[in-house]
């Protein structure tokens, strides 16, 4: 696959994608925390997930690394007194909705967690209407890996990457319809992305939920 480009939204399996593809020699280069700029010579695999489960992974995954496991506690400011603040999503979605701009300044503002202002529309939101069809060899979701991985690739794939088991990853209703509104760009890429026949109907079902 010449000029192969892997847009990897975090906390999507974009490490299980890159390590399978390592191992099968397979060359070429990613977009990770970054906005994915269209280019008319590569050819890209984008790798998502369900906005809500994305954010809440995200979150767990950042309060384990920052203030639990502390490997990043002083990677960015201030971003292990907000997690400790709120300590959950739940807690967390309780002042969303009065204040969306809890973690999404810069990541040397004090207000920031990573993974979280870097969302699928973060990712993608010029690059959707700039790239063709021709140019996406495929899309792989975190839900559907294994199947997606055998489609576009035709690699098996055994075991997928971290394990957040630990955290709870149930919201209550009224955090969830938060989340929705609050991710509403988010949705409206998948949307394009389905209009634009990059996702299938199942893929659609999962990511839009």
């Amino acid at each position: 696959m010449d000029n192969l480009v892997v847009i990897h939204i975090g906390k999507c399996g974009g490490s299980s994608v890159w390590r399978e593809l390592k191992s099968k020699n397979i060359k070429h280069s990613a977009v990770h925390v970054k906005e994915a700029i269209y280019k008319p010579n590569e050819n890209y695999v984008i790798v998502i997930r369900n906005p809500i489960k994305r954010f809440i992974s995200a979150f767990n995954w950042r309060h384990y690394l920052v203030c639990e496991n502390k490997r990043d506690k002083t990677r960015f400011k201030n971003e292990k007194n907000i997690l400790n603040q709120y300590q959950n999503v739940d807690n967390l979605c309780d002042d969303l909705k009065i204040n969306p701009y809890i973690f999404n300044g810069s990541p040397s503002s004090g207000k920031y967690i990573h993974h979280l202002k870097e969302d699928i529309d973060f990712y993608l939101k010029t690059f959707i209407n700039k790239c063709p069809k021709k140019q996406i060899l495929g899309v792989i979701c975190t839900e559907t890996l294994k199947e997606d991985m055998k489609n576009i690739f035709d690699i098996d794939v055994i075991e997928r990457g971290k394990d957040n088991s630990k955290y709870n990853k149930i919201i209550t209703d009224k955090s969830y319809e938060i989340l929705k509104n609050y991710l509403k760009n988010d949705y409206t890429i998948i949307a394009q992305m389905y209009e634009y026949g990059w996702i299938s109907d199942k893929q659609y079902t999962i990511l839009k939920s």
